[in-house]
């Protein structure tokens, strides 16, 4: 195999950025047309540009393998998004009332807050109180997820066509006859 031209190694540079083939080629210095019409075949055809697609291919994995990303690493991540729930991050005080407690949370726990909101009311006589609204993954695209990445495909219609059942539609007329023919000499053999 030929050893990659300078412009080929950033290609492959580049693609490692985003994953995004013609965006790389144009990075790298190619025509518009070439990235536009080329660049995704290098890096998904072994035949076409061998050298790119290798050096693509032992650059992810030597990425993955540096980084200990693999697909155990994601399922265990999602459901770790999927177990946070509000009860883990709240404290109850002295007068029955609740906050968010953060300071004992895991980083797994503060990883899954996506945000919060708080809101300031002052009211006529100068009293202000803060509300706090934390934010958390959608569990439903979450469990899709995680059912997609073990392959369940719990939401996924599947239907079954028996093509070797013939179905007749007759009319009740039709129907009529043949129940009094059933009844009248029995079910043909």
């Amino acid at each position: 195999m030929k050893a990659l031209t300078i412009r080929e190694r950033l290609f492959v540079a580049e693609y490692l950025i985003d994953l995004d083939a013609p965006a790389a080629a144009l990075r790298a210095g190619y025509a518009p047309g070439t990235a536009k019409t080329h660049s995704y075949t290098w890096v998904s055809d072994p035949v076409r540009k061998p050298q790119i697609y290798q050096a693509v291919k032992v650059a992810i994995e030597e990425r993955t393998e540096r980084i200990l990303v693999d697909a155990d690493w994601v399922l265990q991540e999602l459901v770790g998004l999927y177990q946070a729930n509000h009860a883990s991050f709240l404290k109850r005080n002295e007068d029955g009332t609740y906050e968010y407690n953060l300071k004992d949370c895991t980083p797994r726990q503060l990883a899954a807050i996506e945000g919060l909101h708080l809101t300031r009311k002052v009211s006529a006589d100068g009293d202000t109180t803060t509300r706090t609204r934390m934010v958390l993954p959608d569990k439903l695209k979450l469990l899709k997820m995680i059912g997609d990445h073990v392959d369940i495909q719990a939401f996924s219609e599947h239907q079954t066509v028996d093509t070797h059942t013939t179905i007749e539609v007759m009319s009740r007329v039709e129907l009529a006859k043949q129940l009094a023919f059933i009844f009248r000499e029995g079910i043909p053999q």
